[in-house]
């Protein structure tokens, strides 16, 4: 808490943070822009049959202040894409967009409409459809159509997470919470080892760690300190929720389990913060920061937002799509990302090692995570510049 810094660190924090968060809400706004337009009549979103350009936008937007144009979002969403109450696809869509993220971007954009009450969404039906996702264990799936897979993940457990708290659903938020910090408990012999790696998949059943590397499939199973071009989201997505969980319940077990992430953070190679996964790791920390002022912790944040979000912001708003891998192997590799000058290519060969996320889709998640840390480092610095002037006013009454 602030009241543990030295007035020194007051200072110099409160400076860093007035120095930043203006550029951040300029980038902000530059973003929202860039996808108001995008919407129809003006751009292709809300013409095409597919949900993922606009389950991030509605984040996005949400975050930027638009809730006009999430509203908007929202319903075309339930006039064109419901399937069911609770399941929005189209048929027509990607495997990878209609299977592989179903929960995963029904929950996204399901957590805003949460927020704003929104009848089509923020009702029992909804939530009974979308609770199913979740297994006994806390873990959550992404599609569940031929029951629930062998192993479970914290992307979709951890954004489910974020719903529930949304949704009022304290039970299913602690289950989810307790499932990611027991993850993170049982990787306490790998995060202690001179080169730290956090194995972050679990098997369905017995809830242990998926420590086996399947043949080109470590991308799908280990983070590391070392490794660029890698799942670096999880440490992020994390820290954002258990910081949130411990919020709601005040429970310690959350925020020691969130905070004993950082050392493996502040290890992590500097170059790994232009590969576009490092974008939720800016996010969590900055909700690990607003509860602990702690410098280091504003720092990893601070970093991701001028390197991974700031450097890499196209002049129009936007961020360049991304070739996300599926496979350790495969065309992706070559694709270089980070920095305004770099030209990320339209299109590259179809091997299966990759799905194709539109601008639209980066954008609109960039922005929800932008957001979230210039709201967090706001109200940072509103408690930082209290204390700063109760310690002057201190030293003037002594004086």
């Amino acid at each position: 808490m602030s009241e543990q810094l030295s007035y020194a660190v007051i200072i110099e924090e409160i400076d860093a943070l007035e120095a930043l968060i203006p550029q951040i809400d300029d980038a902000i706004e530059e973003g929202a822009h860039f996808l108001v337009s995008s919407l129809a009549p003006n751009g292709p979103v809300l013409t095409t049959k597919s949900v993922s350009p606009c389950h991030k936008m509605a984040w996005g937007l949400y975050e930027a202040g638009r809730t006009r144009e999430v509203v908007r979002i929202l319903e075309w969403l339930d006039a064109n894409a419901k399937q069911a109450p609770g399941e929005y696809y189209f048929p027509e869509e990607q495997w990878y967009e209609k299977d592989m993220q179903r929960v995963y971007r029904t929950i996204t954009f399901g957590r805003i409409a949460e927020y704003l009450h929104h009848p089509a969404f923020a009702n029992d039906e909804v939530r009974a459809r979308i609770k199913r996702y979740q297994h006994s264990s806390g873990g959550v799936a992404n599609c569940i159509d031929d029951g629930f897979p062998e192993a479970l993940d914290p992307l979709n457990t951890t954004f489910f997470g974020h719903w529930a708290l949304a949704a009022g659903l304290t039970d299913e938020a602690i289950k989810a919470g307790d499932w990611i910090a027991e993850m993170i408990e049982l990787n306490a012999p790998y995060l202690a080892q001179e080169s730290p790696a956090i194995y972050y998949t679990r098997k369905r059943d017995s809830g242990e760690l998926v420590t086996d590397i399947p043949p080109d499939g470590r991308m799908n199973v280990v983070v590391d300190t070392k490794t660029v071009k890698q799942p670096s989201w999880v440490t992020g997505t994390c820290m954002a929720y258990l910081a949130d969980l411990y919020t709601a319940t005040g429970t310690n077990r959350y925020l020691d389990a969130a905070l004993s992430l950082v050392p493996f953070e502040t290890q992590c190679t500097h170059r790994a913060l232009f590969w576009p996964s490092k974008c939720k790791v800016g996010w969590g920390a900055a909700q690990v920061y607003r509860l602990t002022t702690d410098p280091v912790h504003r720092k990893i944040a601070a970093n991701v937002a001028r390197s991974t979000f700031m450097m890499s912001q196209r002049s129009d708003g936007s961020w360049p799509h991304m070739f996300y891998p599926l496979k350790d192997t495969g065309a992706w590799r070559q694709v270089v990302y980070g920095g305004p000058n770099i030209d990320v290519p339209e299109a590259i060969e179809q091997d299966e090692s990759y799905c194709w996320l539109s601008s639209y889709e980066i954008t609109g998640e960039f922005l929800g995570e932008l957001g979230r840390t210039s709201a967090c480092f706001s109200e940072v610095l509103a408690r930082l510049r209290k204390s700063r002037a109760e310690y002057e006013a201190g030293l003037e009454l002594r004086g």
